[in-house]
């Protein structure tokens, strides 16, 4: 179950520093601020499921959560791991789309919540604030696009070295199982066992129990370069 709790301050939130709202106008950071709250959200808890009618955005401040995807005719679920400074929900501004996917807790989180009443409201009475919107749209298609292409192109060292830079964006500590990696990289856990046993040895990280620290940032980008 999520639990509010009390609005952080503008400069101590970590949205204001990395990811979509980092970039946009002043104006717009502005009315996030004043207008949403932070949920603090448990591992495990979904925040909505998929065909859920949509109540809002949610952005990621500290720790992660899965979208979990069923294509069409398809057993298996899809997922993709989202990290600090990502957000997702802004199908919101359009009243009649349901959720397409889930949404989970994959650590505990604090995540913010703008509700989709004030939204619409928003840019129905602000339309010049439609291409910031946008432009997460943009953004999601290309970091999708760039997993799609991690998994057709990349060995399992550089997909799993990007992946652990994408987490560690506000902090060395990433609470992760090795379960999590196989489901969001795509490959097997004997794959993502080697892959973590070299970057170990470079010197990239140190594991722990279901946890990793980057120890060196540097070599773990130059691991995330590797080709086939």
């Amino acid at each position: 179950m999520t639990k509010s709790k009390k609005t952080l301050d503008h400069e101590a939130d970590p949205l204001d520093r990395i990811g979509w709202l980092s970039q946009c106008s002043g104006a717009l950071r502005a009315w996030f601020v004043d207008n949403g709250r932070w949920l603090e959200v448990p591992a495990g808890a979904s925040l909505f499921h998929d065909g859920d009618d949509t109540d809002g955005m949610y952005g990621i401040g500290v720790g992660a959560v899965d979208l979990e995807f069923a294509p069409e005719g398809m057993e298996s679920l899809v997922t993709f791991r989202m990290p600090p400074g990502g957000w997702l929900g802004h199908g919101s501004l359009l009243p009649d789309m349901p959720r397409p996917f889930n949404l989970v807790a994959a650590v505990d989180s604090e995540i913010y919540y703008v509700p989709s009443k004030a939204l619409r409201r928003f840019v129905k009475e602000n339309p010049e604030f439609w291409p910031e919107f946008y432009s997460l749209t943009i953004q999601q298609i290309l970091a999708l696009m760039t997993f799609v292409g991690e998994l057709q192109s990349l060995p399992p060292e550089a997909r799993l070295a990007r992946q652990l830079l994408r987490l560690s964006s506000i902090g060395t500590a990433i609470e992760v199982r090795q379960n999590d990696l196989t489901a969001t990289l795509g490959i097997s856990k004997s794959s993502v066992r080697r892959a973590l046993t070299s970057l170990v040895d470079s010197g990239a990280i140190l594991t722990r129990y279901n946890r990793i620290d980057v120890v060196d940032r540097r070599r773990l980008e130059i691991a995330s370069l590797q080709k086939n």
